[in-house]
């Protein structure tokens, strides 16, 4: 069938004739037409939407850059283990993005907890990695938050104000060097 074809296909089921899975199936085909051959990913994003289709509407939110719309479809995306996967590869794609938040979302609605602590960790979101495995009963949290301490102090280009906000003025107070009277925390 042509591209032409699935359009007026959309009209004639749109009108009474056929069913919903071919609805649905007409809705699919004209959102890969506008996403592989146009790269017309908000076209193709209607489409999906109009289907139900969460994986492919996820793809597009990512061509679009999109992540307050992520954050709505997240919330959308039914809780049922179907949804499992999706919304844990979601969470890691958007934790490789640096969104830390979202990406906690997405792993709380799969209860994947573990996975939160971890995004907040490796994001260097120390105040929501502790909340999170205060609330959810992670014990790891602290051996974890100490790898990535002493990976820290194997990279002196880190700035002041890291340092700072894990609770000293330098480098040196971590690791115990400099003059004396200066805290030592590992």
């Amino acid at each position: 069938m042509k591209a032409s074809d699935w359009f007026r296909a959309v009209l004639i089921l749109n009108s009474g004739f056929g069913d919903d899975v071919q609805l649905r199936d007409c809705f699919n085909d004209n959102g890969f037409y506008y996403f592989h051959h146009k790269h017309n990913y908000a076209k193709a994003l209607e489409a999906f939407q109009s289907s139900k289709n969460y994986e492919l509407q996820i793809l597009c939110h990512m061509q679009l850059n999109d992540f307050s719309s992520l954050k709505k479809l997240i919330e959308e995306i039914p809780d049922s283990v179907d949804h499992r996967k999706l919304l844990d590869e979601l969470g890691f794609y958007l934790e490789s993005m640096g969104q830390c938040e979202l990406a906690c979302q997405s792993y709380e609605k799969t209860e994947n907890f573990k996975r939160c602590v971890e995004a907040c960790i490796n994001l260097n979101v120390w105040d929501k990695a502790l909340q999170y495995s205060q609330e959810h009963n992670y014990p790891q949290t602290e051996q974890l938050l100490q790898k990535q301490i002493a990976q820290g102090l194997a990279k002196p280009e880190l700035s002041a104000d890291h340092w700072r906000f894990v609770g000293c003025e330098n480098r040196k107070e971590i690791t115990g060097g400099g003059s004396s009277g200066e805290k030592l925390f590992l």
